[in-house]
């Protein structure tokens, strides 16, 4: 089988394809979400693949399937998108998912990739090898956690808050209720991308 893009993403995604991966399949995902100070505990993609089992879940865990095998050029898909979202759904399964995901954006340089993802230390050892068309994002892990350090070969780090908290810290909110391919802040590579990306628990 061939790597299934998802053709139409809802929700503040509208507009947007994306290569996504099953959540439920994914040991990491798993180990996440049974901690309850983790944004994974409140995981909006598990969900929906519990939802839409059919639709989902089986082509996800078939691309986690593909992409934890090193592929070739010809089995790297073409993109012809301006911009690209890597896991709306799910993460990296391994340091095979990821190197996989740079060279689907080497083989598609006019495309702008935003992977976001918690595994730092995956891409702190593999940095991107050559893929500058791809905004690596690391996922805050926990809620209500504020750090300006972004790990080595991060351009954003985006993290969750209750509004209680947003507003006793004083945290600048500057993502929710848009729609990104309206506000395209997250994938803009020409320097004024911004470094922090804030949002409400939904």
């Amino acid at each position: 089988m061939s790597l299934k893009i998802t053709q139409r993403m809802n929700g503040k995604m509208k507009g947007f394809r994306s290569l996504n991966t099953s959540p439920i399949d994914n040991d990491f995902c798993q180990r996440m979400s049974k901690n309850t100070k983790s944004i994974c505990s409140k995981c909006y993609s598990r969900r929906a693949v519990t939802t839409y089992a059919t639709c989902a879940r089986k082509p996800w865990k078939e691309n986690g399937r593909i992409l934890s095998r090193v592929l070739t050029d010809v089995q790297l898909p073409v993109i012809t998108d301006k911009y690209f979202r890597f896991q709306s759904h799910g993460e990296l399964l391994n340091a095979t998912h990821y190197i996989n995901l740079l060279n689907i954006a080497k083989k598609n340089p006019e495309t702008i990739f935003v992977l976001p993802t918690k595994r730092k230390k995956i891409v702190e050892k593999f940095g991107k090898q050559g893929a500058e068309n791809v905004i690596l994002s690391y996922s805050e892990p926990f809620i209500n956690h504020f750090v300006e350090e972004l790990p080595p070969h991060f351009d954003r780090r985006f993290s969750v808050f209750t509004k209680e908290y947003s507003k006793e810290n004083d945290i600048e909110i500057n993502c929710g209720a848009r729609l990104c391919m309206e506000c395209l802040q997250c994938y803009k590579l020409d320097g004024k991308n911004i470094k922090y990306v804030n949002e409400h628990l939904k």
